[in-house]
């Protein structure tokens, strides 16, 4: 269920396959559909979408893995 938020944006809870639950944020409905959608392929292709920060050893290894 979407709705618009006092400051006018629209927000939207999804709940991926896992149980996990995500708040998308945007200043149309059709946005926040867009980000939800790439949010939902993003976790179905494997890709980590916890909120923890990435410790900059960890990017630093991927980025000469990828160089």
């Amino acid at each position: 269920m979407m709705k618009k938020r006092a400051d006018g944006r629209y927000q939207r809870k999804i709940t991926l396959p896992d149980g996990t639950q995500k708040h998308v944020y945007g200043t149309s409905p059709a946005e926040v559909n867009r980000k939800a959608k790439e949010i939902e392929r993003a976790f179905e292709t494997g890709i980590d979408l916890s909120d923890r920060p990435v410790p900059v050893t960890a990017r630093k290894s991927d980025y000469f893995l990828t160089t």
